[in-house]
Order: C-alpha cells, then sequence, then structure tokens
C-alpha cells in the first residue's frame, strides 16, 4: 500500500496510568510482547510499507524497540518526535509532515484495528476527499460517541451534549497533508482540524461494522489480552 500509517504514540494514557505509571502504554506486554507489535504485525498484514511514529511521553522505551526488533517487520519504520513539550494529537502530526509527500493514514498506537485498509484508502482516493474518519455504530458500548453522520459526511465533531451523536471515531483517518498549512499554531488538538474540516463540510465519514479493539482502560486491556490468547 502506497499511503503511509501515521501513528500516534506520545499520549500521557491517562485512563489506564493508575496500573501503569512508567510505561507508554502502546509497551506494555501481551503473551511477553508489546502490544505495538501486534499493531505492527496488523500494518503488515494490511500490505503496509511505511510507517511514521510520532512520539512524545515516555518515547525511550518505543525508540529502543524499534531500533532493536524493527527487522522483524517488513515496514520502514520512521520517527518524528515531539521534542521537549508535547505538542498535541495536531501538532505532533504537523511536526510529522516533513515525512510525509501527500495524503496519509492516521491511527493511535493503542488501537488494534484488523480490516481492510485498502477499501478505505480506494473509497478516499475515488471520491477525491482531503479529509476522511472511520465511523463505528457504538450502540451500548463503553465509550461515548462523538461523531453526527449525516450523509455520509460528519457534520459535529467533540463531547457536548454527547446524546446526540450517533457514531464513534474508530481509529483510523485519511487526511491530504495541506489541510494542516493554515494552522499557524505549534501546539493544538486534532479536534482543530476536524472542526475546520467541518466547517468546509469536506470532513467525510466511512462506516465501518466491525466493533475496533483497544488497551486505553484496564478492561479493553483485559479483553485484548483474552481475544489474543484465544486467536490461533
Amino acid at each position: 500500500m502506497k499511503l503511509p500509517v501515521v501513528i500516534l504514540a506520545g499520549g500521557l494514557g491517562k485512563r489506564i496510568s493508575t496500573k501503569y505509571k512508567n510505561i507508554q502504554k502502546c509497551m506494555i506486554k501481551i503473551k511477553d510482547k508489546p502490544f505495538i507489535h501486534y499493531v505492527l504485525k496488523n500494518l503488515e498484514k494490511n500490505k503496509v510499507k511505511n510507517v511514521i511514529f510520532l512520539l512524545g511521553h515516555r518515547s525511550n522505551d518505543v525508540i529502543k524497540f524499534l531500533d532493536k526488533k524493527k527487522n522483524l517487520y517488513n515496514i520502514k519504520i520512521q520517527i518524528s518526535y515531539d521534542g521537549k513539550y508535547l505538542l498535541g494529537t495536531g501538532g505532533a502530526v504537523k511536526k510529522g509532515l516533513d515525512l510525509i509527500s501527500n495524503d496519509f493514514i492516521l491511527t493511535y498506537a493503542d488501537s488494534y484495528l484488523e480490516y481492510n485498509f485498502q477499501k478505505i484508502v480506494k473509497y478516499y482516493l475515488k471520491n477525491k476527499l482531503t479529509s476522511l474518519i472511520t465511523v463505528y455504530k457504538n450502540r451500548n458500548g463503553t465509550d461515548k460517541n462523538n461523531i453526527i453522520l449525516k450523509n455520509n459526511k460528519i457534520t459535529h465533531y467533540g463531547k457536548d451534549n454527547l446524546n446526540k451523536y450517533n457514531y464513534i471515531d474508530w481509529g483510523i483517518s485519511i487526511f491530504n497533508k495541506n489541510i494542516f498549512k493554515d494552522i499557524k499554531k505549534r501546539k493544538f488538538d486534532l479536534n482543530l482540524v476536524y472542526n475546520t474540516q467541518i466547517e468546509k463540510k469536506l470532513l467525510y465519514g466511512y462506516r465501518v461494522f466491525k466493533k475496533y479493539r483497544e488497551i486505553g482502560t484496564p478492561n479493553s486491556l483485559i479483553e485484548f489480552k483474552k481475544y489474543i490468547n484465544e486467536k490461533k
């Protein structure tokens, strides 16, 4: 697959930090392998050839692992580092744009997303989009919905008036790097990008009907460990 995959891996991990205080959550071990190993193997299965890690909080262990084990994966791995101060999700992406030529896939280091990435990319390219977020109809889920989708376009993204939202961000997005060029801030969250694209009526949603897996909370980590232990 030609598009690079950008992985946000510099968050503070507040929801799971009470149990794992001194480790970046993507480095939590499952069957003697860090979670990020399973993420990379899943990307390899999707024929991804280029991955860019956006690192910030507790990045040393991630860097050491990638330096030591990167030859285990048939993927070119690059790193963009926030620096001394965290830049927020949007700022981290913007800083890494020098490593990106045009369109790119964005995902999270604490998410394990089993899906055919090519289908999403094909939809994005066929419709000549500049921004797309995969969405999931989250009925009775543990996470709260944060998206309103109408006629394949996202009209709201946020956490206010939660009862009106009907979808949740599934964890894969595709963007054209040029939509970041007018943002002059150095530190900002991706919500700023999303809402700017919503105002322009350019943020599209791609519906996925398969539940996502992630390790952002103690309960979801237990579920993922069970999934890996049962997987043949």
